[in-house]
Protein backbone atom coordinates (compact mmCIF):
# COMPACT_ATOMS: atom_id res chain seq x y z
CA UNK A 1 0.00 0.00 0.00
CA UNK A 2 1.20 3.33 -1.02
CA UNK A 3 0.51 6.97 0.05
CA UNK A 4 1.47 10.73 -0.51
CA UNK A 5 2.97 12.89 2.60
CA UNK A 6 2.76 16.73 2.00
CA UNK A 7 4.60 18.70 4.70
CA UNK A 8 3.36 22.19 5.50
CA UNK A 9 4.21 24.31 8.12
CA UNK A 10 2.33 27.92 9.17
CA UNK A 11 -0.82 28.80 7.60
CA UNK A 12 -1.29 32.37 7.48
CA UNK A 13 -4.47 33.75 6.88
CA UNK A 14 -3.34 37.21 5.87
CA UNK A 15 -0.06 38.60 4.39
CA UNK A 16 2.95 35.60 4.11
CA UNK A 17 6.12 36.88 5.67
CA UNK A 18 8.51 33.30 5.59
CA UNK A 19 8.92 30.40 2.68
CA UNK A 20 7.67 28.07 4.12
CA UNK A 21 4.34 29.46 5.10
CA UNK A 22 1.19 28.64 2.93
CA UNK A 23 -1.79 30.80 2.55
CA UNK A 24 -5.22 29.87 3.72
CA UNK A 25 -6.53 29.98 0.48
CA UNK A 26 -3.67 27.60 -0.25
CA UNK A 27 -4.51 25.34 2.43
CA UNK A 28 -8.24 25.08 1.67
CA UNK A 29 -7.19 23.93 -2.09
CA UNK A 30 -5.55 21.00 -0.77
CA UNK A 31 -8.69 20.24 1.33
CA UNK A 32 -10.56 20.60 -1.96
CA UNK A 33 -8.65 18.48 -3.87
CA UNK A 34 -7.95 15.79 -1.25
CA UNK A 35 -11.73 16.15 -0.28
CA UNK A 36 -12.12 12.64 1.84
CA UNK A 37 -8.50 11.12 1.17
CA UNK A 38 -6.70 12.51 4.62
CA UNK A 39 -5.54 10.51 7.32
CA UNK A 40 -2.77 10.64 9.52
CA UNK A 41 0.57 8.57 9.74
CA UNK A 42 -0.54 6.12 12.10
CA UNK A 43 -3.63 5.74 10.37
CA UNK A 44 -2.37 4.49 7.38
CA UNK A 45 0.30 1.97 8.59
CA UNK A 46 -2.33 0.96 11.47
CA UNK A 47 -5.24 0.37 9.16
CA UNK A 48 -3.43 -0.40 5.59
CA UNK A 49 -6.07 1.89 4.13
CA UNK A 50 -6.77 0.87 0.51
CA UNK A 51 -8.34 3.67 -1.62
CA UNK A 52 -9.19 4.09 -5.56
CA UNK A 53 -7.07 7.26 -4.87
CA UNK A 54 -3.33 7.65 -3.54
CA UNK A 55 -4.07 8.21 0.39
CA UNK A 56 -2.97 11.75 1.39
CA UNK A 57 -0.86 12.08 4.86
CA UNK A 58 -0.91 15.79 5.39
CA UNK A 59 1.79 16.76 8.29
CA UNK A 60 2.27 20.21 10.13
CA UNK A 61 6.07 20.90 11.46
CA UNK A 62 6.94 23.11 14.39
CA UNK A 63 3.96 23.11 15.80
CA UNK A 64 2.37 26.73 15.19
CA UNK A 65 -0.78 28.40 16.51
CA UNK A 66 -2.45 28.01 13.31
CA UNK A 67 -2.64 24.22 13.44
CA UNK A 68 -4.87 24.68 16.13
CA UNK A 69 -6.67 28.12 15.36
CA UNK A 70 -7.09 27.40 11.48
CA UNK A 71 -5.82 23.39 10.82
CA UNK A 72 -7.80 21.88 13.15
CA UNK A 73 -11.15 23.18 12.58
CA UNK A 74 -10.70 22.39 9.04
CA UNK A 75 -10.12 18.96 9.62
CA UNK A 76 -12.42 18.35 11.62
CA UNK A 77 -15.34 19.93 9.69
CA UNK A 78 -14.22 17.32 6.96
CA UNK A 79 -13.84 14.46 9.41
CA UNK A 80 -9.98 14.23 8.02
CA UNK A 81 -7.06 13.24 10.06
CA UNK A 82 -3.52 15.07 10.09
CA UNK A 83 0.12 14.37 12.05
CA UNK A 84 1.23 17.41 13.81
CA UNK A 85 5.05 17.58 14.70
CA UNK A 86 5.56 19.48 17.74
CA UNK A 87 9.61 20.99 18.92
CA UNK A 88 9.43 21.27 22.85
CA UNK A 89 10.80 24.12 23.22
CA UNK A 90 8.55 26.21 20.42
CA UNK A 91 5.80 25.32 23.09
CA UNK A 92 4.47 28.17 24.33
CA UNK A 93 5.93 31.19 22.62
CA UNK A 94 4.38 33.55 20.85
CA UNK A 95 3.12 32.17 17.40
CA UNK A 96 3.02 28.55 18.53
CA UNK A 97 1.14 26.01 20.71
CA UNK A 98 0.28 26.09 24.21
CA UNK A 99 0.00 22.42 25.75
CA UNK A 100 -3.20 22.39 25.96
CA UNK A 101 -3.71 23.21 22.33
CA UNK A 102 -1.77 19.96 21.86
CA UNK A 103 -3.58 17.41 24.18
CA UNK A 104 -6.96 18.90 21.98
CA UNK A 105 -5.11 18.25 18.99
CA UNK A 106 -4.87 14.57 20.11
CA UNK A 107 -8.35 14.47 22.02
CA UNK A 108 -9.82 15.60 18.37
CA UNK A 109 -7.92 12.12 17.35
CA UNK A 110 -4.96 14.25 15.51
CA UNK A 111 -1.66 12.36 15.59
CA UNK A 112 0.96 14.02 17.18
CA UNK A 113 4.68 13.31 15.90
CA UNK A 114 8.07 14.76 17.61
CA UNK A 115 10.34 17.46 15.64
CA UNK A 116 12.98 17.35 18.16
CA UNK A 117 13.90 19.50 21.44
CA UNK A 118 15.35 22.42 20.55
CA UNK A 119 15.18 22.16 16.28
CA UNK A 120 18.89 21.55 15.80
CA UNK A 121 20.79 20.38 12.68
CA UNK A 122 20.94 16.39 13.41
CA UNK A 123 23.94 16.47 10.73
CA UNK A 124 25.79 18.69 13.74
CA UNK A 125 25.23 17.55 16.84
CA UNK A 126 27.01 14.40 18.80
CA UNK A 127 25.39 11.08 19.78
CA UNK A 128 24.60 11.96 23.09
CA UNK A 129 23.04 15.09 21.58
CA UNK A 130 20.76 12.88 19.06
CA UNK A 131 19.98 10.59 21.81
CA UNK A 132 18.87 14.17 24.45
CA UNK A 133 16.73 15.40 21.13
CA UNK A 134 15.01 12.24 20.76
CA UNK A 135 14.61 10.42 24.15
CA UNK A 136 13.44 13.68 25.77
CA UNK A 137 10.82 14.98 23.10
CA UNK A 138 9.62 11.21 22.53
CA UNK A 139 8.84 11.06 26.44
CA UNK A 140 7.32 14.67 26.91
CA UNK A 141 4.72 14.32 24.33
CA UNK A 142 4.26 11.02 25.68
CA UNK A 143 3.22 12.26 28.90
CA UNK A 144 1.41 15.26 27.89
CA UNK A 145 -1.10 13.45 25.47
CA UNK A 146 -1.00 10.14 27.06
CA UNK A 147 0.03 8.22 23.82
CA UNK A 148 2.53 6.53 21.90
CA UNK A 149 4.33 8.98 19.76
CA UNK A 150 5.45 6.83 16.97
CA UNK A 151 6.78 9.11 14.23
CA UNK A 152 9.70 11.79 14.34
CA UNK A 153 10.96 14.17 11.38
CA UNK A 154 13.81 15.95 11.14
CA UNK A 155 14.09 19.50 11.59
CA UNK A 156 15.63 21.11 8.23
CA UNK A 157 15.95 18.13 6.74
CA UNK A 158 19.45 17.76 7.91
CA UNK A 159 19.76 13.94 8.37
CA UNK A 160 22.72 11.39 7.99
CA UNK A 161 22.77 7.99 8.50
CA UNK A 162 23.85 7.84 11.85
CA UNK A 163 20.84 10.64 12.77
CA UNK A 164 18.57 8.04 11.22
CA UNK A 165 19.78 5.04 13.31
CA UNK A 166 19.32 7.22 16.33
CA UNK A 167 15.50 7.52 15.44
CA UNK A 168 15.02 3.96 15.71
CA UNK A 169 17.28 3.31 18.98
CA UNK A 170 14.96 5.81 20.66
CA UNK A 171 11.74 3.96 19.83
CA UNK A 172 10.35 5.86 17.36
CA UNK A 173 8.65 3.53 14.11
CA UNK A 174 8.53 6.23 11.60
CA UNK A 175 10.95 8.71 10.37
CA UNK A 176 9.76 11.36 7.76
CA UNK A 177 12.42 12.59 5.85
CA UNK A 178 12.78 16.30 3.29
CA UNK A 179 13.39 13.66 0.12
CA UNK A 180 10.21 13.66 -2.18
CA UNK A 181 8.69 10.54 -3.35
CA UNK A 182 5.52 8.31 -2.42
CA UNK A 183 5.93 6.42 0.68
CA UNK A 184 5.14 2.64 0.88
CA UNK A 185 3.79 1.37 4.38
CA UNK A 186 7.00 -1.69 4.24
CA UNK A 187 9.30 1.36 5.08
CA UNK A 188 9.46 3.44 7.98
CA UNK A 189 11.32 6.08 6.01
CA UNK A 190 8.59 8.68 4.98
CA UNK A 191 9.45 10.82 2.17
CA UNK A 192 7.57 14.21 1.78
CA UNK A 193 6.57 16.60 -0.35
CA UNK A 194 7.09 20.30 0.14
CA UNK A 195 4.17 22.94 -0.14
CA UNK A 196 5.23 26.74 0.72
CA UNK A 197 4.61 29.93 0.10
CA UNK A 198 6.15 29.87 -3.83
CA UNK A 199 3.98 26.86 -4.57
CA UNK A 200 1.39 27.66 -7.14
CA UNK A 201 -2.15 26.20 -6.98
CA UNK A 202 -0.94 24.15 -10.52
CA UNK A 203 2.19 22.76 -8.82
CA UNK A 204 -0.02 21.73 -5.44
CA UNK A 205 -2.51 19.95 -7.35
CA UNK A 206 0.94 17.54 -9.19
CA UNK A 207 2.17 17.41 -5.71
CA UNK A 208 -1.08 15.66 -4.75
CA UNK A 209 -1.10 13.73 -7.89
CA UNK A 210 2.12 13.14 -9.32
CA UNK A 211 2.73 11.78 -12.69
CA UNK A 212 5.90 10.53 -14.04
CA UNK A 213 7.39 13.88 -15.14
CA UNK A 214 6.99 15.55 -11.71
CA UNK A 215 8.91 12.71 -9.79
CA UNK A 216 11.37 13.38 -12.29
CA UNK A 217 11.68 16.88 -11.00
CA UNK A 218 11.56 15.87 -7.30
CA UNK A 219 14.48 13.74 -8.04
CA UNK A 220 16.57 17.01 -9.44
CA UNK A 221 15.90 18.94 -6.78
CA UNK A 222 16.62 16.57 -3.85
CA UNK A 223 19.76 16.45 -5.50
CA UNK A 224 20.33 19.83 -5.51
CA UNK A 225 19.05 20.65 -2.02
CA UNK A 226 21.24 17.56 -0.71
CA UNK A 227 24.34 19.28 -2.02
CA UNK A 228 23.50 22.22 -0.11
CA UNK A 229 22.52 20.49 3.05
CA UNK A 230 25.43 18.87 3.02
CA UNK A 231 27.76 21.73 1.94
CA UNK A 232 26.33 24.49 3.31
CA UNK A 233 24.18 23.69 5.72
CA UNK A 234 23.88 27.06 7.03
CA UNK A 235 23.21 28.71 3.63
CA UNK A 236 20.03 26.68 3.37
CA UNK A 237 17.58 28.08 5.26
CA UNK A 238 18.84 31.52 4.09
CA UNK A 239 18.49 30.47 0.32
CA UNK A 240 15.15 29.70 1.65
CA UNK A 241 14.12 33.12 3.78
CA UNK A 242 15.52 34.59 0.37
CA UNK A 243 13.42 33.30 -2.62
CA UNK A 244 10.18 34.13 -0.33
CA UNK A 245 10.63 37.41 -0.79
CA UNK A 246 10.06 37.41 -4.77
Amino acid sequence: MKFNTLVLHEVVNGQIKKFEDISFEAFLYILNKAKKNLFSIDDVYELCIEQERLPICLTFDDGFLSDYDIVLPALMERNAKATFFIVHDYIGKEGYMQKEHIIELSNAGMQIGSHSKTHPNFIKIDTKAKEYELSFSKSYLEELIGKEVTTFSFPYGFLDKASKDAVFAAGYKHCCTSRHGISNHLSNLIPRNSINSKTKFSQIYRNIRPSISTRLSWAAEDILKARIKQHTPNLYPKIRDFVSKF
